[in-house]
């Protein structure tokens, strides 16, 4: 009935899934965990005030999270090896996602400033674990100088590849791969280090998959590889100065 279901209790609450999902959840319970005992979907936002809200607990294993608003997190967010899906991602300062270590997939751009993930003075942990940004709709991105481990883009609506557009003034460091599957990845001319490779991949629809420098230097240490008809532009989308590229090698398919 779009509600909200407060946690301010001591100890801890596992909740299991019955019939139907919560609506909107808030955890303000600091020095305390929820610890989900199944897979458990809110259908608008969680909001973690204080304590930490985990995706399992101990001799009982991981469940998936669903979030289809905003996870908002100013106390902890602990996805273990769960599957987790989220709306969008905010991390306030003094919070922290400690990210699952399969993959984080972002859905929507319901963060301050149309953004899928929105680290506002937080921490984000990788856990060497995938954040998907998976959006119909034009977004933003704003990792505050943490760093990444897989970083894999999916940003498409029925013409093709949509923006991911940079918003911090901050490097970004991926330590592993870099995959834009669909979608054009803007840096807001910032410099990106990619320690393992890269993938620009092709599409048949009208709007091409594209890394955009927008003029920064760039470093991929692995090897880019640049599918049929999509770009990896060092330039502004053919326009403005040319940043430039160190790479271990660059494969045109």
């Amino acid at each position: 009935n779009s509600g909200t279901l407060t946690i301010t209790g001591d100890g801890r609450v596992k909740p299991r899934a019955g019939t139907g999902n919560f609506y909107n959840v808030t955890l303000n319970a600091s020095g305390n965990t929820i610890e989900q005992g199944a897979d458990t979907t809110i259908d608008n936002d969680l909001t973690i005030t204080a304590g930490e809200w985990s995706t399992g607990y101990s001799g009982f294993g991981y469940s998936n999270l669903t979030v289809t608003g905003d996870a908002s997190v100013t106390g902890t967010l602990t996805g273990n090896t769960s599957s987790v899906s989220l709306g969008s991602l905010t991390i306030a300062s003094g919070g922290t996602y400690s990210a699952t270590s399969g993959t984080t997939t972002l859905t929507s751009n319901t963060a301050t400033g149309t953004r899928s993930v929105y680290n506002n003075g937080g921490t984000f942990t990788h856990n060497n674990g995938t954040l998907k940004i998976d959006t119909s709709a034009n977004t933003n991105y704003d990792f505050d100088g943490d760093d990444l481990y897989n970083f894999t883009v999916e940003c498409e609506n029925g013409s093709g590849a949509l923006t991911c557009d940079g918003e911090a003034s901050t490097a970004v460091t991926v330590l592993n791969n870099l995959d834009i599957k669909m979608g054009i990845l803007r840096t807001n001319a910032n410099s990106f280090t990619i320690h393992g490779n890269v993938f620009v991949r092709k599409t048949s629809l009208t709007n091409k998959n594209k890394f955009v420098a927008q003029g920064a230097n760039q470093t991929v240490k692995g090897l880019i590889t640049v599918e049929d008809g999509a770009f990896f532009d060092m330039q502004n989308q053919g326009s403005g100065s040319f940043g430039t590229l160190t790479t271990g090698g660059i494969r045109v398919l």
